[in-house]
């Protein structure tokens, strides 16, 4: 039996409603559940759980995950909330929206300006003195 190779994942390890297996119901397609740039990508799972791997994204912001990291906050001490989306950019810096606000990882400048985040490591970021990020 030959296996089969697919450009995005198989049904069996990712939402069902996405992608190649969306039920093209745009009410219901889980949008926003992958995304890669520069070194680094993120991926959201059947369970709802999100996991990222690639450069430059661990607590500290200046190290790597090499193989799919879960985040929540075990890996990511100051993550609070429900995780919403997550997007990512540039040479690498991810970006976490969640119940309690927007949090910040990777490399100043290249999604969120210097002038709002003042280190690579994860935090909560305030924007024009809301500290729910929005």
């Amino acid at each position: 039996m030959v296996n089969p190779i697919f450009g995005q994942c198989d049904s069996e390890v990712c939402n069902g409603n996405t992608g190649l297996y969306s039920n093209d119901d745009a009410a219901s397609i889980a949008y926003d559940n992958m995304g890669a740039a520069y070194h680094a990508s993120y991926i959201r799972e059947p369970n709802g759980s999100w996991r990222a791997w690639g450069a430059y994204i661990n607590n500290a912001g200046t190290g790597h995950f090499l193989s799919p990291t879960t985040i929540n906050s075990t890996t990511y001490p100051a993550l609070t909330g429900t995780i919403f989306k997550i997007g990512i950019g540039d040479l690498t810096q991810m970006v976490v929206l969640t119940s309690t606000g927007l949090f910040v990882v990777g490399n100043e400048d290249a999604v969120i300006s210097s002038t709002i985040t003042t280190t690579s490591g994860f935090r909560k970021i305030t924007v024009a003195g809301k500290a729910d990020g929005c």
